[in-house]
């Protein structure tokens, strides 16, 4: 279910916009990945901002893949990147055999990893 701030215009931020949506998307030749880390404060729209950007990533046909942090002391830092492919890997339909088998294999490589000190 959506909320108000979910399906508010999104105010006082078009510059940032159209920055991180030119860095992933605009200035991106076909064919390569980019990816960006937004830092801030919480409560000031970090969410909301990738939301926003990530829909319009979407329509323009990019792929976008999502995880979150969490935020408890013994999160491992890997959790957004796990989170993101486990949840494409899920997607993922049989007609792309090849790219889920890519993933399978990186979801693998990490559950072999044994933890260590950060």
């Amino acid at each position: 279910m959506a909320s108000d701030v979910d399906t508010a215009p999104l105010i006082g931020r078009a510059d940032l916009l159209k920055s991180v949506r030119s860095a992933l998307l605009d200035d991106v030749a076909q064919g390569h990945t980019a990816a960006v880390f937004l830092t801030g404060e919480s409560g000031v729209g970090k969410t909301r901002l990738l939301r926003e950007v990530g829909a319009q990533l979407r329509d323009a046909g990019a792929l976008v893949l999502t995880g979150s942090c969490l935020d408890i002391g013994d999160a491992s830092p890997l959790h957004p990147l796990l989170q993101a492919l486990r949840r494409f890997d899920a997607e993922l339909s049989t007609s792309h055999t090849r790219t889920s088998m890519a993933v399978r294999a990186l979801l693998q490589m990490f559950a072999e990893e044994t933890a260590g000190p950060d």
